[in-house]
């Protein structure tokens, strides 16, 4: 398959996923089968969230999680690679397009879109306005940097860089580095005839390094009582099948 189509295969396949899974995100899966039936189709999201308008979201309509991916992407293309302050304000920008909306045009961000926007508005250092406790939140948006760049450092680099313009603890950057890292052995054929539990192997083997390029490079962006969590990204993919 060509690597273009490897790329546009990629961003379109989370875009449908995330619009198949927004209807019941939060749920869990007990519920889901109870209300849907499973997941096969774009359902109605009102069957789900009948007494929460604001969760409320046209079926098909993808959310936060691709937003903010696009963004991502668009500012690696204008930039010829990653420029924090480009990105973040790409997601500034978003977040301030459509008035009367408490994050803007923002589909369901949470709480790193909206610490960002406190910062801005506080003139407080933005390098340091990403929430400080671990989520997945720069790793739904990581798939660009897999497949922009065409080696594993670079990658790497730029998951780290990306996640904590919004994630200041080290295991969700870490974590999303890793999702790029994965997305960019997809998008070159490495992985093509390699078993899913070999490439979580690949993974978990490279989490030490991936550790320590944040704490070599990116040290400065990282409270110092968080740096103590490094090594538990690392740890958790050790205890893979092997």
């Amino acid at each position: 398959m060509p690597e273009l189509d490897r790329c546009r295969g990629a961003i379109l396949g989370l875009a449908v996923g995330d619009a198949l899974g927004a209807p019941v995100e939060g749920l869990k899966g007990g519920h889901i089968l109870q209300l849907y039936g499973g997941l096969d189709d774009y359902f109605d999201p009102t069957v789900a969230w009948a007494d929460k308008p604001h969760r409320f979201r046209l079926p098909g309509l993808y959310t936060d999680d691709t937003q903010q991916t696009l963004a991502l992407a668009d500012s690696l293309v204008r930039c010829r690679g990653l420029n924090p302050d480009h990105f973040r304000g790409l997601l500034l920008d978003l977040a301030r397009s459509a008035t009367g909306q408490p994050l803007g045009a923002h589909r369901g961000a949470g709480s790193s879109i909206t610490a960002l926007l406190r910062a801005d508005d506080e003139a407080i250092d933005l390098n340091r306005a990403g929430p400080v406790t671990a989520s997945t939140g720069a790793m739904m948006r990581a798939a660009p940097c897999g497949l922009y760049f065409d080696d594993a450092e670079a990658v790497v680099r730029a998951g780290l860089g990306q996640a904590l313009v919004t994630h200041r603890d080290p295991r969700s950057a870490v974590m999303a580095a890793l999702a790029a890292l994965a997305v960019f052995r997809m998008a070159s054929g490495e992985w093509d005839r390699a078993e899913p539990v070999a490439r979580l192997r690949e993974l978990a083997d490279a989490a030490p390094g991936v550790e320590q390029m944040l704490e070599r490079e990116f040290i400065h962006l990282v409270p110092v009582p968080l740096m103590a969590r490094l090594g538990s990204a690392a740890s958790g993919m050790r205890l893979l099948p092997r």
